[in-house]
């Protein structure tokens, strides 16, 4: 016989507390979304530099098969394909500078991210325990 009441047994001991080491609690997402918000804005301007460079292309064709004396209709064509060339030069350069760039930024935040430690306290009967995790 024991001389007093029975000790908490590990049954009875609180569940243990996860205590992460600062910073939101998850880190980077913001990087993230806004890495997948520029990537898909990058598709979209690729999208529409591809739109005017076929654009473009299809004028230059029509402007090249006309046969006889150049009107004001093939110039004015001549000048839209030029016009449009440039326009899809510059959104499909815009285009993949922000898929590149919204990579770039995702894999930034999914960096910070992998970089998290946290620290889980166990109580017991009789004492406790600490265990401290984190990624390099």
């Amino acid at each position: 016989m024991s001389n007093g009441p029975p000790g908490p047994t590990r049954a009875d001991a609180p569940p243990a507390v996860d205590v992460h080491s600062g910073g939101p609690p998850n880190p980077g997402a913001h990087k993230r979304i806004a890495g997948v918000a520029l990537g898909a804005v990058g598709v979209a301007l690729l999208g529409s530099g591809l739109y005017f460079g076929l654009k473009a292309s299809q004028h230059a064709s029509d402007t090249a098969s006309f046969m006889g004396e150049w009107g004001p209709d093939q110039q004015s064509a001549e000048q839209a394909a030029q016009r449009d060339g440039e326009v899809g030069l510059v959104l499909t350069g815009l285009g993949v500078t922000g898929v590149l760039a919204g990579g770039i930024l995702y894999w930034l935040g999914a960096a910070d991210g992998a970089h998290r430690s946290s620290v889980s306290l166990a109580p017991a009967a009789g004492g406790g325990s600490v265990v401290w995790t984190c990624r390099l």
